[in-house]
């Protein structure tokens, strides 16, 4: 008889930027044997596709995104949520880095579901995790001043050590920052995060579901080990 894999699960983490998302969903995903979803990554992907160019509306989430500024929730949230079926339609569990960043991507409207229950339709509510990574405002903003990336892999190279890197210690890539790390872009985020993505917490709340508060200020192993300690 076939068994659903223990691996069948959902994780989604909150923090502001720099707060290191995308580092611990990668490490989850890893140790959990899940699906990376960065949904930035994504977005920047489906926006800065040079074959989409002519499409207005691939334009303007472009313009919005450049800025620094939350894109369409309708349109990130029909992207997220057809992207996220598939995954679980394969019978694969996932980890969120970015989504969802507003309460109508987490819960729609009276026309559109939204992705938490869609999450606990495809995943069920004890299968599906919350996580807000707290790290100070002034940290985050530090750690993203500093940050770089590999221009071929993606991997994330933390501020303490790229100094003495030209190059990514896993593909040996050149590094590059990221377009939405420039400083003006980065006061943007932050507002945008405080002001639409935090009240999701006490909407999740509301609703009966759990959202972990977890110190982000330390070494991204500690945290790490935190959150596989909740998770497992």
């Amino acid at each position: 008889m076939a068994h659903s894999p223990t691996y069948k699960k959902a994780v989604i983490i909150f923090g502001p930027p720099g707060s290191g998302k995308s580092t611990q969903a990668r490490l989850i995903a890893d140790a959990q044997h899940l699906y990376l979803f960065d949904t930035g990554r994504f977005l920047e992907s489906v926006v800065h596709d040079p074959h989409r160019q002519t499409n207005a509306i691939v334009k303007r989430e472009r313009a919005l995104y450049d800025a620094g500024k939350l894109m369409t929730p309708s349109f990130v949230l029909d992207a997220v949520a057809s992207k996220a079926e598939q995954i679980a339609t394969i019978g694969s569990g996932l980890v969120f880095s970015g989504s969802p960043r507003t309460a109508y991507e987490a819960f729609g409207d009276a026309r559109h579901r939204g992705l938490v229950d869609d999450l606990m339709r495809l995943y069920g509510k004890k299968n599906v995790y919350f996580f807000e990574l707290a790290v100070p405002i002034a940290d985050a903003k530090k750690r993203n001043a500093s940050r770089q990336i590999c221009s071929v892999c993606g991997s994330p190279i933390l501020g303490l050590v790229h100094r003495r890197l030209s190059r990514c210690p896993f593909c040996a890539a050149p590094l590059m920052r990221r377009t939405d790390d420039a400083a003006g872009v980065i006061a943007m985020r932050m507002e945008q995060y405080r002001q639409r993505t935090e009240p999701i917490f006490n909407a999740l709340r509301a609703h009966k579901m759990t959202v972990a508060r977890v110190d982000g200020s330390r070494l991204p192993y500690e945290v790490f080990r935190s959150l596989m300690r909740k998770i497992s």
